[in-house]
């Protein structure tokens, strides 16, 4: 009987999530501005794990959904692994695009604008100030 209860329990529950999920992605794309963002890497910049690392960061400080597409594979910019392997997989692609709210794509394209760090952080606009090392 314990079993049967929480085998229905975890069943319902995950019905219950995956609704959830549903009405929380209508209200993002409800509540925020959503765009998308054509990039090309800067000439002599790379995709390594700095740069990945600091897309992942502006993701995670906005909150919001934000994808990055690499030769034509999406995946979730606030995932550091899952561009990992995009950026390995796609090395010589030099066309990213991002999609998400206007905020962290702002955020995007200033850090391109920057040359992704390459050049240092310091010189990082006011913007994307808090992706320096504190």
């Amino acid at each position: 009987i314990c079993s049967i209860i929480v085998n229905h329990g975890i069943a319902k529950g995950w019905e219950c999530m995956s609704e959830g999920t549903e009405v929380a992605t209508q209200l993002i794309s409800a509540l925020t501005n959503q765009g998308k963002l054509h990039l090309k890497l800067p000439e002599g910049v790379q995709l390594h794990a700095r740069p990945l690392s600091l897309f992942a960061n502006i993701a995670q400080k906005h909150g919001t959904p934000l994808t990055m597409t690499l030769g034509g594979e999406v995946v979730n910019a606030a995932s550091i692994m899952q561009m990992l392997v995009l950026a390995g997989r796609y090395a010589d692609q030099r066309q990213v695009i991002f999609v998400g709210d206007e905020a962290p794509l702002r955020d995007i394209r200033s850090l391109f604008d920057a040359r992704l760090g390459e050049e240092g952080m310091e010189h990082f606009p006011p913007n994307i100030a808090y992706l320096r090392p504190s």
